[in-house]
């Protein structure tokens, strides 16, 4: 691996443009926005769209028709940055995931965010913190344990009084040559094709500060264009954890590839590695994303001495710019496979696995209006063979909860108590350990305005609970949920208002039994209602240029 990411170095210097700021993540109808836009021939299917944020030079250019560069000469470019807020509700008990900064809490919750960018020379500052302020109410059941939150750094609670933080957000100050770019960031990062969960890297949890190397734009050669990014920094503890948890180094990598005869094609690989803190003895103790795919090129069972924990997953997508349409998958293991034979004998030992589609169906009698439809479903639930598998090794140590062994639990394998978490949220899919989603989508899109539909179906905890009572699904924990959505534009301010309605069956399983006419009971889950409402408005400070 290292061999391919000194190549594309070498190739990337060949190809020059200026750049502006990166499109973050943290506003929400961007990202989804650009793909719609790429499904629509609008956006170019040079760019895969697989690593985020992105970088571009006037943003929302093609709808807005904007520039919003205050000052831009020989010496330096500089312009304000949207004015960002986000306020949301949560009725009943918290809610809510791909929100970086923002927390699951009851009640009320307010998101604050703006800065500027300045350019000189090849050096770029973006200046863009975050502060969020939450009521973080108590609710029912919050004192209940399932055992998840003494194996990794995921509370129920975010303390007992309001939250309050202020962040770095999505800062950051690069160097950037060619098509290559490096420095230090605070951004929220995100990997893969999925719409709703990206298995290794999202902006689930808020955005920790890490070195990076990148390129900012495709790297064009004859076989086809390449794009990668390689991080390394420190996640941190919530705080609100029950016991004693220290950071963690994360080492972390993504390479994506769009084939020269095969245009809309892309696919890659990303990696992510654990380890505990500490100070190692070479370049390869801090850059284990470059070292082997296998336990056995790796020193067998030396490997296992070594406190950390590997998290790899392959993905592609197959966009139809004729047929206004994408397919796309994203295929992750836990840990690391013995050999090869082990590969090909228990291929789905710890696998999880995203796919889904979106199409966009032309309207005669409208110019440029579209109807959208989308399905994504994400598994996060170890299969039986991971079950199988570790039922034949010892684990006496504290995360054997469950009567079963928990090696392979997505997110939690290892001794590493924090998780694959940063600050009490997971780096990876908003639907976490044990997690399950099928998501629909049904929307009319014309330009940056949308009127849509969401329906889903998630399962919390489908380890424990599989763990718990094996053989009867009637114990999970399972929301349904209707959410309307309602995305517009106003002059240079953004809109986005989402309520999503969900009834929740044997929340935090919990039940309520039921005696029938024969005198046998019959275990009914608890039903509960929530409503969590998102209202977002997106600002740019500088009057845009017609």
């Amino acid at each position: 691996m290292k061999k391919i990411f000194s190549i594309l170095v070498l190739l990337s210097v060949f190809n020059r443009n200026v750049i502006c700021q990166s499109l973050p993540l943290s506003i929400s109808n961007a990202r989804e926005m650009a793909q719609i836009g790429q499904l629509s021939g609008i956006i170019p299917l040079e760019r895969s769209l697989n690593l985020w944020p992105i970088h571009y030079n006037n943003m929302f250019s093609f709808e807005m028709k904007s520039n919003f560069d205050t000052i831009n000469n020989s010496f330096f470019n500089f312009c304000f940055l949207p004015l960002l807020t986000k306020n949301r509700y949560s009725l009943h008990h918290p809610d809510g995931m791909n929100d970086g900064l923002m927390i699951p809490a009851r009640g009320f919750q307010t998101f604050f965010s703006t800065g500027f960018f300045l350019k000189t020379g090849p050096l770029e500052f973006q200046i863009f913190p975050e502060y969020v302020h939450a009521e973080n109410k108590p609710f029912f059941g919050q004192d209940i344990s399932n055992g998840l939150e003494s194996v990794i750094d995921i509370p129920n609670r975010f303390g007992n009084d309001k939250f309050r933080k202020l962040d770095w957000g999505q800062s950051s100050i690069r160097f950037s040559l060619g098509s290559i770019s490096f420095g230090i960031t605070n951004e929220n990062l995100w990997w893969g094709p999925g719409r709703n969960n990206a298995i290794i890297m999202s902006n689930n949890a808020p955005g920790f500060l890490h070195g990076t190397f990148k390129t900012h734009r495709p790297i064009i050669t004859p076989l086809g264009n390449f794009e990668f990014e390689m991080i390394g920094g420190y996640i941190k503890p919530s705080g609100f954890s029950n016991k004693t948890i220290k950071r963690v180094y994360l080492n972390s990598g993504i390479i994506s590839f769009q084939p020269k005869f095969l245009k809309g094609l892309s696919g890659g690989l990303t990696r992510s590695f654990m380890q505990e803190d500490k100070k190692y003895s070479n370049w390869k103790g801090y850059f284990p994303i470059l070292s082997g795919l296998t336990k056995t090129s790796l020193g067998g069972t030396a490997e296992d001495a070594i406190n950390r924990n590997q998290l790899l997953s392959i993905f592609a997508k197959y966009v139809l710019p004729n047929s206004h349409a994408q397919f796309y998958f994203e295929f992750g293991k836990e840990d690391h496979n013995w050999d090869i034979r082990d590969i090909i004998l228990e291929y789905a030992h710890s696998r999880v696995y995203l796919t889904g589609f979106r199409k966009l169906v032309s309207i005669p009698s409208s110019k440029d209006s579209y109807f959208l439809l989308g399905a994504e479903l994400s598994h996060l639930i170890k299969p039986l063979m991971t079950v199988n598998r570790n039922r034949s090794f010892d684990y006496s140590r504290d995360y054997n909860f469950r009567g079963l062994s928990t090696g392979g639990d997505f997110y939690q394998y290892g001794n590493l108590q924090i998780g694959y978490t940063n600050e009490g949220q997971y780096l990876g899919a908003g639907i976490g350990t044990g997690g399950s989603q099928t998501m629909f989508e049904f929307s009319w899109i014309k330009g940056m305005k949308k009127i849509g539909l969401i329906a889903d179906r998630r399962v919390h905890e489908g380890d424990y609970s599989n763990s718990k009572w094996p053989g009867d699904m009637r114990f999970r924990w399972v929301d349904l949920s209707l959410t309307p959505v309602l995305i517009g534009t106003l002059n240079n301010m953004l809109l986005h208002i989402s309520a999503r309605n969900v009834k929740s069956f044997n929340y935090r399983h919990i039940f309520t039994p039921r005696v029938l006419d024969n005198d046998n009971k019959l275990l009914k889950g608890k039903g509960l209602y929530n409503l969590l409402f998102d209202l977002e408005l997106c600002f740019f400070i500088n009057k845009p240029k017609k």
